[in-house]
């Protein structure tokens, strides 16, 4: 497995030479894919990653919390009270806690609207790339293929998620290292 410095630097080639048109996708979506036990080590060069694809690359960087956006969403919404007391007796092992939580991040307005409305404004900006982070916030609630299916024809600008998982192929992911194959992604996948 590649270091995550190393797997940076083919990021950024790969970013710089943009997306050539294939029969999968035209879409510049890119997954930096490494082990979730490096989560806090990605945590922290994350802001030097920003750094130098701003300064040395010229890109106008912006960063999506995964966490941060589902933290909103529920915070502020009409079930909140009911999924913490859900929480207090029962912990997250429930399916229908956890669907009703997945309704509310892709519901209108929810995590889905965040990425898109983040999407548009870097697009009208120079040079623009969005990274979105803390994915591993997703679990139990979805998966992070379902994010890019759902937005498909909206990547405008270079977007890198931080994939903590494990590649299986060439197109294939395991998040987290533990949920099923998945081999519908339609990106570009680095490192793991």
């Amino acid at each position: 497995m590649p270091s995550l410095d190393d797997s940076f630097q083919e990021l950024r080639t790969k970013i710089k030479q943009g997306r050539e048109l294939n029969f999968m996708s035209f879409e510049p979506i890119f997954y930096l894919v490494f082990d979730p036990v490096e989560i806090l080590e990605v945590k922290r060069k994350l802001r030097s990653w920003i750094a130098t694809l701003s300064r040395k690359d010229d890109f106008n960087v912006s960063e999506l919390s995964i966490a941060k956006e589902t933290h909103k969403i529920i915070e502020n919404h009409k079930w909140k009270s009911l999924w913490h007391s859900h929480e207090e007796r029962n912990g997250f092992n429930n399916p229908q806690y956890a669907k009703t939580i997945k309704q509310a991040l892709v519901a209108d307005g929810g995590l889905l609207h965040s990425i898109e409305d983040k999407l548009g404004n870097l697009s009208e900006s120079n040079n623009g790339l969005l990274f979105i982070t803390d994915l591993e916030a997703l679990h139990p609630f979805m998966r992070v293929g379902q994010i890019e299916g759902h937005l498909q024809g909206k990547f405008e600008i270079p977007t890198v998620f931080l994939y903590p998982g494990v590649r299986t192929g060439k197109s294939g992911l395991k998040f987290l290292g533990f949920y099923p194959d998945d081999g519908n992604y339609r990106s570009v996948h680095v490192g793991g």
